[in-house]
């Protein structure tokens, strides 16, 4: 009996182990990476943030567009340069001084908490303004501010039906 009792112990131990070490519903569903973009099912990273302010929209609402592009993209002079992949956002807050955290929904007036306007790029050419655009016409994003950082999470409907997930967080240039 006493040489029994060590492995009962060691067997139990396994079995803990083993049971708590895998969880199937964390890999059921694990949502888009850390600044990646999707558009319909294809990844695209994302190094870069821009942010551009256009004011007031006479409502008491503010203009606040976001762009997020792959790391090959930059913004000399405040326009974009370069070639990579990427998605616009027009956020409108309720803040004149930047990006407030909560939920923006799509519509077609601009108001506190809304996206009017967003699109996807892919393998864009920012100089000459060629590639591939989509047109998004429906969807969430979500704004949270951490630190001196911003994490936006989207969820979002192009006009042929393409769906686009996506995640950033990181810090925004303004331009």
């Amino acid at each position: 009996m006493k040489n029994l009792t060590p492995f009962l112990v060691l067997l139990l131990a396994f079995a803990v182990v083993v049971s708590t070490g895998c969880n199937k519903d964390d890999d059921d569903n694990p949502g888009p990476a850390d600044n990646t973009l999707v558009i319909d099912g294809t990844s695209y990273d994302l190094g870069k943030g821009f942010l551009e302010e256009f004011g007031p929209n006479g409502n008491g609402s503010f203009d606040w567009d976001v762009t997020l592009t792959s790391s090959d993209v930059t913004a000399p002079g405040g326009f974009l340069a370069g070639t990579g992949s990427g998605i616009y956002l027009d956020l409108n807050t309720n803040d004149e001084n930047g990006l407030v955290a909560g939920t923006y929904n799509y519509e077609d007036i601009r108001d506190a908490f809304t996206l009017v306007d967003a699109s996807t790029f892919e393998n864009f050419d920012f100089t000459n303004l060629s590639g591939t655009i989509g047109s998004i016409t429906s969807g969430t994003v979500t704004v949270d501010l951490v630190g001196n950082e911003v994490r936006l999470e989207w969820d979002l409907t192009t006009a042929d039906n393409k769906v686009v997930t996506g995640s950033f967080q990181g810090t925004l240039e303004e331009i």
